[in-house]
């Protein structure tokens, strides 16, 4: 023997072939070269599944820093003149595989001072005002995501199946919508919540 063999302690060890090799309590087990060359396609096979494991999780990776899924939290919103158009509050884009959930409040939303008592009409609408939203399907491509809507905060005929499209592209791990508006070109950078 050359000495490099590998040398295996134990109580009860099955050679890898259904075969035990010894019952004695430390048993000192060589394992020869014929029983090696045995198990080295198994070894390659492992090895070879070893990698392409490794290869899919770096794949998964890339794909899991480019991918919408998730809550995302706009932190600002800016038109083409790079000013704020609207003071915005708190915002969130929800996307699951194949859904959607867009909620957007302004910064003068009311708050109620007094939880439990009721809203007077004039609070509903000011409620009401300051806040939209929105979800349903999606579908992405490469630099656009067409938004279809299934419900809407609006009760106007036409709002429910409304579809409209955002350009978008990542910055890092910010993500970037940049949508038509009746002020013109918004965009939103949005950082992910989780």
């Amino acid at each position: 023997m050359s000495g490099l063999e590998p040398k295996v302690t134990a109580k009860n060890v099955n050679c890898g072939v259904g075969e035990k090799v010894s019952n004695r309590p430390e048993a000192d087990i060589m394992i020869q070269k014929d029983k090696l060359k045995k198990l080295s396609p198994m070894a390659k096979t492992f090895t070879h599944a070893s990698l392409f494991l490794v290869s899919l999780l770096a794949a998964t990776v890339v794909y899991a820093q480019d991918s919408l899924e998730g809550v995302w939290e706009a932190q600002k919103v800016v038109d083409e003149a790079g000013e704020t158009p609207i003071a915005y509050g708190p915002n969130l884009l929800i996307f699951t595989r194949d859904y959607f959930s867009k909620l957007e409040s302004l910064a003068n939303r009311p708050t109620v001072t007094k939880p439990g008592t009721p809203l007077t009409d004039e609070e509903k609408v000011s409620a009401y005002d300051t806040y939209r939203s929105n979800g349903g399907t999606y579908e992405r491509t490469e630099s656009t995501i067409v938004f279809h809507t299934l419900v809407v905060r609006s009760p106007r005929t036409g709002a429910v199946g409304w579809t409209y499209e955002n350009d978008y592209h990542f910055e890092g791990d910010k993500l970037i919508l940049t949508e038509a508006s009746p002020r013109g070109l918004e965009t939103t950078t949005y950082a992910r919540l989780e």
